[in-house]
């Protein structure tokens, strides 16, 4: 009987297998690399002339009376009522600005806009305040009834240990200040044809002329 030989037929087999697992595993990086990759984000679109004047003067017309407010702020579906209420606050106060159009200003929120906002992240406190608030009330300079405060904030403007309460009211055209810690409570109001307070010593006879001071 004549021997069969074997051995080169399972050489053949074993390399078979090894090219096999090789290809198995090329495939199976590729793949990783692909998979695991950061996908390429688009090319910001570049704003055409028009678009980029309609954003200056939105820009401008909103930062007349407060802070340009971003697009992200409110979403998508808010912004047309943001919008038409600014401009009726426009036309009541009819301030020196030449407006865009008002379509225009929506399309240009609602286009930038988020379709919704994420939920708020509000932590809640676990224990008591340690500090208890009560409202005091504060009457407007005399001869405004109803002014619209767009910034509040707390200054020094007369004294380093002592904090101011500063005001401005885009309605009229005018920043306020109370002293909360002076002993004879009043206020002072200057109006729009000053150029607004100046702290502690600094204060000129000028200016201080044109400050409207009332009693609170």
């Amino acid at each position: 009987m004549t021997d069969v030989p074997v051995r080169p037929a399972r050489i053949g087999v074993a390399l078979l297998a090894l090219a096999v697992g090789g290809l198995v595993a090329a495939a199976a990086a590729v793949g990783y690399f692909y998979l695991m990759r950061a996908p390429e984000s688009p090319p910001a679109p570049v704003p055409s002339p028009i678009e980029k004047e309609l954003d200056e003067r939105t820009h401008v017309f909103c930062g007349h009376c407060h802070a340009y407010p971003p697009p992200e702020t409110f979403p998508r579906s808010a912004w047309r009522y943001e919008v038409e209420q600014a401009y009726g606050f426009f036309e009541l106060y009819a301030p020196p600005l030449h407006p865009p159009p008002i379509d225009a200003v929506i399309k240009h929120y609602e286009e930038r806009a988020p379709e919704e906002l994420p939920p708020a992240d509000i932590e809640r406190a676990t224990d008591d305040l340690p500090v208890r608030f009560e409202p005091i009330r504060v009457p407007p300079p005399p001869g405004v009834s109803a002014p619209a405060i767009s910034n509040v904030n707390l200054v020094h403007l007369y004294d380093d240990r002592r904090l101011d309460i500063l005001a401005t009211d885009m309605a009229h055209g005018q920043v306020m200040v109370l002293r909360p810690t002076s002993r004879t409570r009043r206020g002072r109001c200057w109006p729009r044809s000053t150029t607004g307070p100046t702290p502690r010593s600094s204060i000129s006879t000028a200016t201080a002329s044109r400050t409207l001071s009332y009693p609170i």
